[in-house]
């Protein structure tokens, strides 16, 4: 991506005022900490950051360097004028400034997997030209002149809250370089585009007329379906939930700060008519406004407000974060018992994968023990790591229930550990999503994008003799259906991704394999659905979709699409013949021949969800493996 498209930073001249000017007091000022603003603020910072961890899934090799012990090494931002901002010309909101600021790390080195995600050479690393303090230094000067000194209100945003919320503070702390205060107020992207999500999940009449009911908001509302936004949901899946494409790098952090000011351009945009309850309480809006419960970029996460709440609340429950993926209960338990402390609930966080994300949360039984954690126990060692302790609220604990599972136990983690698979010759990585594919793939497996050539940092596949592009075997073949292009293994009659037809092939006769009937979708179906018909190679049981946008097959148990995050619209639902035995196997109703050794279901009544023989808990609702 092109940095320099974006404007150059926004004039001092005479502000030229807007209908919608904003009413809220400096944002990061500490009279107004924990408040609600009544508008977003006139500027929003979006900040990418790259670090020289190389703690991941997505690595292959032993990391080089812990999330605890990570160095910045590029601190970029994206300033983004609202609606609300008096020194911009009334109209949509836009991009008015960037930067990109290098740092030198000074006790980490810079591994080749960082060098390869991030596009950064060692040497330009090393010829930085900040260091920490002054990286940061240099972004102060730019929020005093522009901001502060201005009374221009403004707040940061972020992917996810690890960056701002642990990682600056953990090395400002370490290094002895002051962190301003105005770091303590951020949004976080993701939760924003779930506020925006769950606004458009219902609709109501405009504002009553002044003099009918006092002028109060109509009550009538219109649900509908709401997509599932998860805290820890991808910058690719983000930029396809509000409408946009994603450009650049995922590891970059000029290019993520780009792609969140894009989205924060998107979700203000949809949001521009609508006016939070709480102000419609008090004064009637202007015509045309939308009442809303809540207005994106109007409740900022505030690490004060949130230790305020959790004192007033007596909460007890904390946050880690900084832990090892390979982290246990025994390992847990045995860092309380430094201060003797004893849990009552130990929760890892998981990412969309399914895998540890390092951090979790701690449920005590008294508020005085989750007290004595954050005091005693943050940046305490546990196996060499400093573990960060926060307060956390039983609302934020609701709100990661699908993404959190028990840590598990010592022989849990002996019996799934496997080395990661090396990189063989003619194997490359996505320069879109860093995935790893095999040598004979010509679309990345994760992302569906083509490999490309970038300065030596990737591997490109290696051709085999025969002339086939990126080492397709002959016979092997790309799906025809220009939303899928799967590459296909000769054996295979329809595409695995799509489940479209072999280009020039006729559908074969109803079959059997090993008990389990087979099946295709046919668009065909007499109420609006997708009829499962035994003339196939694919198994589909009773509820299961097809997404109406990139036709991914779904599971009965899913509600947005696993692929796009399309909320399921209800005309992709696989109907049943009647009389035909899709779906059923030589052990009864719902067995699969997708299915392995080692799957499992649900032993709860109410949920009896089919998971993976990898998993301890059951995904949908946590009940532990039997």
């Amino acid at each position: 991506m092109d940095p320099t498209a974006v404007p150059p930073p926004p004039p001092t001249a005479t502000p030229t005022p807007t209908p919608n000017a904003n009413p809220n007091p400096n944002p990061n000022s500490n009279s107004n900490s924990g408040a609600k603003w009544t508008a977003p603020p006139a500027y929003l910072v979006a900040v990418g950051v790259t670090t020289t961890s190389d703690e991941t899934h997505a690595n292959p090799a032993p990391p080089l360097v812990a999330r605890d012990r990570a160095e910045l090494v590029e601190l970029s931002f994206v300033v983004v004028a609202t609606p609300s901002a008096r020194d911009v010309a009334p109209g949509a909101p836009m991009m008015m400034h960037w930067a990109q600021l290098l740092a030198r790390p000074q006790f980490t080195p810079w591994s080749p997997f960082c060098a390869r995600v991030s596009g950064f050479a060692p040497d330009h690393v090393a010829a930085a030209k900040h260091s920490f303090a002054s990286a940061l230094l240099e972004l102060d000067q730019f929020v005093q002149t522009y901001f502060i000194a201005q009374n221009k209100s403004f707040a940061f945003v972020t992917h996810g809250e690890y960056d701002i919320r642990y990682h600056l503070v953990r090395e400002a702390k370490e290094k002895g370089v002051p962190l301003p205060s105005y770091f303590s107020v951020f949004f976080d992207i993701a939760s924003q585009v779930r506020v925006c999500s769950d606004a458009l999940s219902y609709v109501n009449d405009e504002f009553a007329a002044p003099g009918t009911t006092a002028g109060a908001p109509a009550t009538v509302v219109t649900p509908t379906v709401t997509p599932i936004i998860p805290h820890n949901m991808s910058l690719v899946s983000l930029c396809h939930q509000v409408g946009i494409q994603h450009e650049g790098r995922l590891n970059s952090g000029i290019d993520s700060a780009l792609m969140i000011a894009k989205i924060c351009i998107a979700v203000l945009n949809a949001s521009q008519n609508w006016i939070p309850s709480s102000v419609a309480l008090t004064s009637v809006p202007p015509a045309g406004y939308l009442v809303k419960r809540e207005v994106p970029f109007t409740n900022p996460t505030n690490t004060a407000s949130l230790l305020l709440e959790f004192y007033s609340s007596e909460s007890k429950i904390v946050f880690i974060t900084g832990i090892s993926f390979s982290a246990t209960v025994t390992d847990l338990q045995t860092w309380l018992r430094q201060v003797n402390l004893v849990p009552g609930q130990l929760w890892m966080l998981k990412n969309n994968e399914g895998r540890p994300e390092g951090s979790g949360y701690i449920v005590f039984s008294t508020h005085a023990d989750a007290h004595s954690c954050i005091v005693n126990l943050n940046g305490r060692s546990m196996d060499g790591r400093g573990i960060q302790v926060g307060p956390a609220s039983e609302r934020e604990f609701d709100l990661t229930r699908p993404f959190r599972a028990p840590f598990p136990t010592v022989q849990e983690v002996a019996n799934t550990s496997m080395a990661a698979p090396d990189t063989k010759p003619g194997d490359w990585f996505c320069s879109t999503c860093q995935f790893h594919n095999f040598a004979n793939r010509v679309l990345c497996k994760q992302c569906n994008n083509p490999p490309r050539q970038s300065s030596g940092l990737f591997s490109s596949p290696k051709p085999i003799p025969g002339g086939h592009p990126g080492g397709m075997k002959p016979g092997d073949w790309i799906c025809t259906n220009v939303n899928c292009r799967f590459q296909n293994f000769q054996s295979r009659m329809e595409c695995m991704k799509c489940r479209g037809p072999r280009p020039g092939t006729v559908a074969p006769p109803p079959s059997s394999t090993n008990g389990a009937s087979s099946a295709i979708i046919s668009p065909i179906a007499p109420g609006g659905g997708v009829v499962a018909t035994a003339v196939g190679v694919a198994s589909f049981k009773p509820g299961d979709w097809v997404c109406s946008s990139c036709h991914k097959h779904n599971f009965a148990s899913r509600s947005v699409c696993m692929q796009c995050a399309k909320p399921n619209d209800m005309t992709g639902i696989l109907q049943v013949p009647p009389g035909s035995s899709v779906a059923s196997g030589p052990m009864g109703t719902g067995w699969r021949a997708t299915d392995r050794p080692g799957d499992w279901t649900c032993p709860s009544p109410s949920c009896r969800y089919h998971n993976y023989a990898s998993r301890f808990e059951c995904l949908r609702c946590g009940t532990r493996k039997q």
